[in-house]
């Protein structure tokens, strides 16, 4: 009876391991503009993130080149049980600054969105749906109730987006960091914008950091041009410092026009 007792309760905590574990599936397409990768459901869409263990071919500096397109609405609530509770692993990262693998390519959401998706990892240089995005194409899709919880560049859609174009997107949901002298550059749509172009875009989200970080955007650097964007959710502690209702700091050159801040 203890034997049979014993049995049931391995497979049952085999069961729950399972359920919330991470599988990558490989998407339809091949990647190319002509032919996108189409992105269904959350195994395709890890399959993108996924490390060159768990896909060795392509390998991820060509799958982080590649063109996508979302097909459907994606639940990705299951993410808050992956990698011991640590969340979704972000497209695009940083080792150092200015090392690693960016993301270069195009993804288009077609209208639809990502909902739940969670990351809770302090130890990560850039979180955010992508990590890092070097020349990169974001076009018309949404994050849903995201939670965002990480040390420091972070942001609803991209963690730190450089020289990248980005279109028609949102988030909500929650980004926030520990509140520490170390935990810096957050925003509700991006912590880092270097030199790239975003419109139409905006955020609900509630942001919550110590230093430099805005409802929009954390950190705003480079010739970035943002066109109509707004951000409507909230901004707290206020008591750090470098604190904006839309970006945090601005030391950047670009351009600005028909943004704003409603708190209402």
């Amino acid at each position: 009876m203890k034997i049979k007792l014993l049995t049931t309760i391995l497979l049952c905590f085999n069961i729950i391991l399972m359920s919330k574990a991470q599988t990558a599936t490989l998407p339809s397409g091949s990647g190319t503009s002509g032919s996108p990768y189409q992105i269904t459901t959350l195994e395709n869409l890890y399959w993108i993130a996924a490390s060159d263990l768990a896909v060795p071919t392509p390998n991820q500096a060509t799958r982080w080149a590649a063109y996508y397109e979302q097909t459907t609405n994606i639940d990705a609530s299951a993410t808050s049980g992956w990698f011991s509770g640590e969340g979704w692993r972000p497209i695009g990262y940083e080792d150092a600054p200015y090392t690693g693998i960016c993301f270069t390519g195009s993804y288009k959401g077609q209208g639809h969105t990502i909902t739940g998706l969670t990351i809770n990892n302090t130890t990560l240089e850039t979180a955010g749906l992508f990590g890092v995005t070097n020349g990169a194409t974001i076009e018309n899709l949404g994050m849903v109730n995201v939670s965002i919880y990480c040390q420091y560049n972070g942001g609803g859609l991209i963690g730190d987006a450089r020289a990248s174009t980005i279109n028609n997107c949102f988030t909500s949901g929650t980004v926030s960091t520990p509140y520490s002298e170390y935990s810096f550059q957050i925003g509700g749509f991006m912590g880092v914008n270097e030199s790239s172009t975003i419109n139409n875009s905006y955020s609900s989200c509630s942001v919550s950091c110590y230093s430099i970080f805005g409802g929009f955007i954390g950190y705003n650097d480079g010739i970035g041009i943002i066109n109509n964007c707004y951000f409507s959710g909230s901004v707290s502690p206020t008591s750090g410092y470098l604190i904006g209702g839309f970006i945090g700091y601005d030391a950047g050159s670009g351009s600005f026009t028909n943004n704003f801040w409603d708190i209402e």
